[in-house]
């Protein structure tokens, strides 16, 4: 099984890049050369990998997950010119949190880079069960390109993600030495469209000279100041010499679905199945300030285990609607289908019977639910792939 792919494998000149991951295990994996002085490099490597891909056993009151990384730095004869490896624990409170879709064990490794060193390759192994990922990338410098590290609370953010209570951050480092430009001019913007700018002086210390860029994603009232979706952000200076120094680098922001106007209503309007319309029509209404406790009031009273940290009855019931809008769209309505309301109520079906299209005769489908004796027919009668149910609940053949 081939792992998922992060993003298209790019160069190094700007900081940390998003690289392809390959394995049976997810993992995104963000990287970059940055100065240490005028002849030295350091590579940097973050890596988020999410729980589900990682085994976990008792450990005390929790669980634990072992994982090892390794790094090698190789040259254009592909010889190992440096490496290391690195074991990590990771630690969960309970049960529930190691199968949570939103738990990750987020780091970063770095190694200084030697000259001749041309690739490198990271690797993440769950020593439990063998699974693992990896990522090879190019890790040559280029010179009069800035480098940017996308961060969160001060640490590696591998999927330069943010949600609605972070502040993007993004760093320029400088060598520890050599004459350094006053100030770093940071604007953010999409698409072709610059939307903010902010003239940051520069910070130095014993731990090295940078400058960094910040900015809430939302207001005092907690009000989003930004929209969901990919951004860009670009770092230029002026050195002492007058020579342009510049580097660009993206990140994405997102946000509840509670905070998107259309996002929210739309996902009400997936609640036709499990919803009353007057339901339905309170929860559109709402203001954005009480949609998240509206929502979690409404699957708190379907949670089939409240003893667990999900809720099992909400993720199934939207996993339900992302497969009928993947599968019944092309010619139909995607989960408000007939197909797609069968699909969505009831599950995937024991048995599916399908019957092509033929000259006297229009495609048609039987599902069989055999536990409660349900079968239902549709038929596609314009052959424009828009399925009818014709005859629920009691079908018993062609």
């Amino acid at each position: 099984m081939v792992g998922e792919v992060v993003a298209l494998l790019g160069l190094l000149a700007a900081g940390w890049t998003q690289v392809h991951s390959r394995g049976d295990m997810r993992l995104t994996v963000d990287v970059g050369v940055f100065p240490v002085d005028s002849d030295r490099f350091r590579l940097e490597a973050a890596y988020s990998v999410p729980f589900t891909s990682l085994t976990f056993v008792r450990a005390g009151d929790g669980f634990k997950a072992n994982m090892r990384i390794s790094l090698q730095v190789l040259d254009r004869s592909r010889n190992v010119v440096a490496g290391d490896v690195w074991d990590r624990i990771v630690l969960a409170s309970d049960f529930g949190v190691t199968a949570a879709r939103d738990s990750f064990a987020v780091g970063m490794v770095e190694l200084n880079l030697p000259r001749g060193g041309t690739q490198a390759q990271l690797e993440v192994i769950d020593v439990g069960s063998e699974r693992r990922g990896s990522a090879r990338f190019a890790v040559e410098p280029a010179p009069g390109q800035l480098s940017l590290r996308v961060l969160k609370s001060g640490r590696a953010n591998p999927g330069r993600t943010f949600g609605i209570n972070d502040t993007i951050e993004v760093e320029v480092g400088f060598p520890t030495s050599g004459l350094l430009p006053e100030s770093i001019w940071f604007a953010v913007g999409r698409g072709a469209r610059a939307i903010l700018g902010s003239n940051v002086s520069m910070t130095e210390s014993s731990a090295g000279r940078w400058a960094r860029f910040l900015y809430a994603v939302a207001d005092s009232d907690g009000t989003s100041r930004m929209g969901a979706g990919e951004y860009w952000i670009e770092a230029k200076a002026t050195e002492p010499g007058g020579s342009i120094l510049s580097g660009r680098t993206t990140f994405t922001v997102a946000l509840p679905f509670f905070w998107d106007d259309s996002a929210y209503k739309s996902r009400v309007d997936q609640l036709v199945y499990v919803a009353a319309p007057d339901e339905i029509r309170r929860l559109r209404s709402l203001p954005r300030v009480e949609r998240e406790r509206a929502w979690r009031e409404f699957w708190q009273s379907r949670d089939s285990n409240p003893s667990t940290t999900r809720n099992e009855a909400e993720e199934e019931y939207f996993e339900r609607i992302r497969f009928a809008e993947e599968n019944f769209r092309a010619g139909d309505n995607g989960y408000r289908s007939d197909r797609g309301s069968v699909y969505v109520r009831y599950g995937p079906p024991d048995q599916i019977e399908a019957r092509p299209f033929e000259i006297d005769r229009p495609a048609e489908q039987v599902w069989s639910y055999y536990s409660t004796g349900m079968h239902f027919r549709f038929v596609d009668r314009f052959g424009s792939g828009l399925f009818l149910l014709v005859r629920p609940g009691d079908f018993n053949g062609w």
